[in-house]
């Protein structure tokens, strides 16, 4: 009936697609009731069969989940750990040489730098006291965007540990700096990931990333200064 549809149909304004269904169990839908669930995407199943009808629900669930999880990964700041090793061009474009030393860099990533980058420990006693210390307190200046990458004069979308690359920088939108002044060469870059992205690994990519990913995400939790 229409009525089921009108109360199925306020879950639509709420923004809660799970909730905006109606089942309808060996039952006639109304070509009223029908017209109106189009007009206000509430969306009607119906079966002869319960197994069918569970069916079709399940399905239509998961889909949503699916939905959900592709539109969460599209705003996800991926984790990674730059070195400056390169000028290329100063300004307008400003394009530099970079090591990724962890993690893999997308083009579009917003990027930092957090001054100095400062050598991996050695023995284990240095390991043992770097453990125990959090990471020292650096200035951090918002670099902008990535806005492209190169590797051996090709255009890539991303880039993994290990690879020297070339990255062009948009630093349009945020505040003036230099190479040579703010930024210096060596220096430690990092992609500057908020808790929205952490907070979505948690939810869809925990089985897929390695203990070694959660430790550059601590890493880098930790040096940009966010709960």
């Amino acid at each position: 009936h229409k009525k089921d549809v009108v109360r199925s149909s306020i879950m639509v304004e709420k923004n809660k697609p799970d909730y905006a269904v109606v089942l309808a169990f060996d039952v006639r839908v109304e070509e009223e009731a029908q017209k109106f669930a189009d007009e206000t995407k509430v969306t009607i199943f119906r079966a002869d069969i319960i197994y069918h009808l569970t069916k079709l629900y399940s399905e239509f669930m998961a889909g949503l989940r699916e939905q959900r999880k592709k539109e969460a990964l599209k705003k996800i700041i991926y984790p990674a750990k730059l070195q400056y090793i390169e000028k290329i061009h100063e300004s307008k474009p400003i394009i530099i040489g970079v090591r990724i030393l962890d993690g893999t860099l997308h083009r579009n990533d917003p990027i930092v730098s957090v001054g100095p980058f400062i050598q991996p420990t050695t023995s284990s006693a240095q390991a043992k006291q770097a453990a125990e210390e959090k990471p020292k307190a650096a200035p951090i200046i918002d670099m902008g965007l990535v806005k492209s990458i190169q590797l051996d004069k090709k255009s890539i979308e991303q880039a993994q540990r290990g690879a020297d690359v070339a990255i062009e920088i948009d630093e349009s939108h945020v505040s003036q700096w230099k190479l040579g002044n703010e930024i210096k060469m060596n220096d430690e870059i990092l992609t500057k990931i908020n808790r929205e992205s952490i907070d979505i690994m948690k939810q869809y990519m925990r089985d897929s990333l390695t203990p070694e990913d959660w430790k550059l995400v601590k890493y880098l939790k930790d040096r940009l200064k966010f709960i």
